[in-house]
């Protein structure tokens, strides 16, 4: 979560359910397509017409949206299949959810995610898309991720959600020694046909038998820690008290100031190395040892909104001098493989793309196809008939490119956001050709929200959901929310620019 005055903007995850079955989809019908991706609308006279808002109040209608989205696109001669969709729709969705990650698939293995006891799954069965998908990521309306409440958009939001594919969701062993995977040179990779029920968490009770005892420099036995003690919020975010170098998964960017005493310091919006090993870039004897501080004792601080801070309290804008006092614990990913086992396909480290001010390292070093770790990604613009013009869908090829862009910058480039569409198809839909760019004398539009409804959409049965919300979880009025969006957006920026001179990056527009 980033905070920000009055602004408070917490990203929930929830479980899938197994049992949810997608009702029928109204239909869609594809009517242009843009660089990045593919335009839909409702088809003429639909019964019940999305209206140009993803359906996000229950997990049943958004499958039923994505297996409507996936056989458009099967129906479309040589359309590029891919692993991920990705929406931004025209209207922007007021209510609890503000963007979420939906896990469909997983077959990644000592990385803590799981599934109804299970580390690997698949629901796309479940689903019913007509080709299989690992997840699909609700971004909202594109005029998050535009000028001012960009900044926030897509160093938070869009690199957060994507960021969920892996993480974070791992176990902490109860006392963690701080090592590397010296330590862990004898475990080997699980049977990938075994059945992985309950192994993570026998895995964390058992990595206690090799450090009872373990005592302080004072001769003290620290009390042992729960598995769970790195997650915060709805366990799929790093807790506040980790030290996260100030990643778009949360967690926070601390400095010990004095033995026990620790200070936050301004996000760098960049994936940790514990986040790359997770993602599979980042192999363990390169990943960077870490910590957090156990028993914390906050004092007076309070989060923004006045509340009291705990593990799931959202990240600390490293503005206000917040400082607490608490026992640090060391932990390696020695102690994650410990407690999660190896991950499985191994993680190895991908040489860096990005320099660390956002930009390429030039075209030579970008492979020419989505890798293994890459995201390749279905762009969809959800909008109406009456909204579909050319300065719109300009604004959505400037959001995509410019999530793309942050996401490349949060991971050094290891991973990348690859768009999937068809070449050189044409629709017939009476609508103007395809063109994304602006007329002449057009200027981009300013973010704002033209005959946007407050709606109630919610989140959805699962994956990851920003919800917007002020004094203890009432949702914000139309102009509030988005006028604390914006400062929202300027305070990062202030921050960001205090602990880094350079750009925060440079839209990269080759790919």
């Amino acid at each position: 979560m980033l905070a920000l005055g009055q602004r408070c903007f917490a990203l929930a995850c929830v479980s899938l359910s197994l049992g949810l079955a997608p009702r029928s989809a109204e239909a869609l019908e594809l009517v242009r397509l843009t660089r990045n991706g593919y335009v839909l609308v409702d088809e003429v006279n639909a019964a019940t017409p999305y209206g140009g808002r993803v359906p996000t109040s229950n997990t049943a209608d958004t499958l039923a949206f994505v297996a409507e989205v996936t056989r458009i696109i099967s129906e479309i001669p040589d359309a590029p299949r891919a692993r991920f969709i990705a929406v931004m729709q025209s209207r922007m969705s007021f209510g609890s959810a503000l963007a979420f990650y939906l896990p469909i698939k997983n077959t990644v293995r000592g990385i803590g995610q799981r599934q109804g006891g299970r580390e690997t799954w698949d629901l796309n069965a479940t689903a019913g898309t007509a080709f299989p998908l690992i997840g699909f990521v609700w971004l909202n309306s594109w005029s998050l991720y535009l000028n001012a409440a960009g900044q926030f958009g897509n160093f938070q939001v869009c690199t957060q959600e994507f960021g969920h594919r892996w993480g974070p969701q791992p176990l902490l062993p109860p006392m963690p020694t701080g090592q590397g995977v010296a330590m862990d040179a004898g475990i080997s990779t699980p049977d990938a046909s075994a059945n992985d029920a309950g192994e993570a968490g026998d895995a964390a009770s058992d990595a206690s038998e090799t450090t009872d005892g373990a005592t302080t420099d004072s001769g003290v036995t620290p009390a042992m820690l729960t598995p769970q003690v790195l997650l915060g919020r709805d366990r799929v975010h790093w807790s506040f008290f980790v030290h996260s170098g100030g990643s778009p998964l949360e967690g926070n960017n601390w400095r010990e100031t004095a033995p026990g005493v620790f200070r936050t310091e301004p996000p760098t919006f960049r994936f940790s190395s514990l986040d790359l090993y997770l993602m599979g870039v980042l192999a363990p004897e390169d990943v960077e040892p870490s910590f957090l501080i156990a028993d914390p004792d906050v004092g007076m601080f309070r989060d923004e909104n006045g509340g009291t801070i705990t593990p799931s309290t959202g990240p600390d804008p490293g503005d206000r001098g917040l400082e607490i006092r608490g026992r640090r614990v060391d932990f390696g990913v020695g102690d994650i493989i410990r407690a999660n086992g190896p991950r499985n396909p191994p993680a190895v480290t991908i040489p860096p793309t990005r320099s660390p001010d956002g930009s390429a390292f030039g075209d030579a070093s970008l492979p020419p196809e989505p890798r293994e770790n890459d995201i390749d990604v279905i762009w969809i613009m959800l909008t109406t008939r009456d909204r579909l013009r050319d300065i719109e869908v300009f604004d959505f090829e400037r959001a995509v490119a410019s999530c793309s862009d942050a996401y490349a910058y949060a991971s050094g480039g290891r991973s990348l956001l690859y768009a999937q569409r068809v070449q050189n198809y044409s629709v017939d839909a009476g609508v103007a050709p395809p063109d994304t760019r602006p007329p002449p004398d057009a200027q981009p539009t300013d973010g704002g929200i033209v005959g946007s409804e407050s709606g109630t959409t919610g989140s959805p049965g699962g994956g990851c959901a920003c919800r917007a919300t002020v004094d203890g979880g009432a949702s914000r009025s139309r102009g509030g929310w988005l006028f604390s969006l914006a400062a929202l957006a300027a305070a990062m920026l202030r921050a960001r620019r205090r602990a880094d001179k350079t750009p925060i990056c440079s839209v990269d527009r080759s790919r």
